[in-house]
């Protein structure tokens, strides 16, 4: 075995173990990470490719993904072997896998893809609220959950990917695609016209594309004429809750 090749072992190895670490990384940080433990001439692209190559028979996988709120770019490792009738079901106690089931229930109904940390805390549970708030905090340090603005709480990048499963299975007829990339959506602004949804991101980047020609796909009407469900807007309607 060559020096180069171990070299580039030792380099996947430390990328994976960052990952482990850190789950959900956004994309700028992950080139700049790339960029200082492989040689030149490696893209992002091909050194992902390779990456999952290697997490294949871990049954995991290294996967880009999309901050609905903020429209953030990330990459997140997730699992390939997710049981869509469980929720990591070594990590943590029946009586928190019930409560964090009810969060994720109140987040896939909510009409803003958001929902206050109050509402969360008066969630029926088998806990105090004390550990409530601990096991809430902890899993937006895991990063399953994100707080755009205090007090409020949604889906990560991580979770809407990971659990993808576990949400076609509980929550089909309930789930939202999202207009132009068909992917599930939580969050996101919606046509006035005929209530399609799309990403933020989706529909800069198409807006881009088209430019005075962008219409909604599914109407055809003027983009122009739709109501922006933006941030400001949702905190509205969750206050009002």
């Amino acid at each position: 075995m060559g020096e180069s090749t171990i070299v580039c072992e030792e380099s996947f190895a430390t990328l994976i173990r960052y990952f482990m670490v850190n789950r959900q990384i956004e994309e700028d940080t992950l080139t700049q990470i790339c960029a200082q433990i492989f040689s030149e001439g490696k893209t992002l692209a091909n050194i992902i490719q390779a990456a999952n190559t290697i997490l294949d028979d871990s049954k995991m996988k290294i996967q880009s993904a999309l901050c609905e709120v903020t429209s953030g770019k990330y990459y997140v490792l997730i699992s390939t072997h997710f049981r869509p009738d469980s929720l990591w079901p070594n990590k943590y106690t029946n009586i928190e896998l019930e409560y964090i089931k009810s969060i994720i229930n109140e987040l896939v109904i909510s009409d803003t893809g958001m929902i206050s940390l109050m509402k969360c805390l008066n969630l029926e549970m088998k806990m105090n609220k004390t550990d409530a708030q601990n096991l809430i905090k902890n899993l937006i340090v895991e990063k399953w959950l994100i707080e755009p603005y205090e007090g409020k709480l949604a889906l990560s990048a991580l979770s809407i990917t990971e659990l993808e499963p576990y949400f076609k299975q509980n929550y089909e007829s309930l789930l939202n695609t999202c207009i132009f990339c068909q992917r599930n959506i939580f969050f996101g602004e919606i046509c006035v016209n005929c209530n399609s949804i799309g990403h933020r991101a989706c529909i800069t980047k198409y807006q881009e594309l088209m430019k005075n020609r962008f219409r909604c796909p599914s109407c055809g009407k003027n983009w122009n004429q739709l109501l922006h469900r933006n941030p400001d807007e949702a905190m509205q309607i969750i206050e009002s809750n």
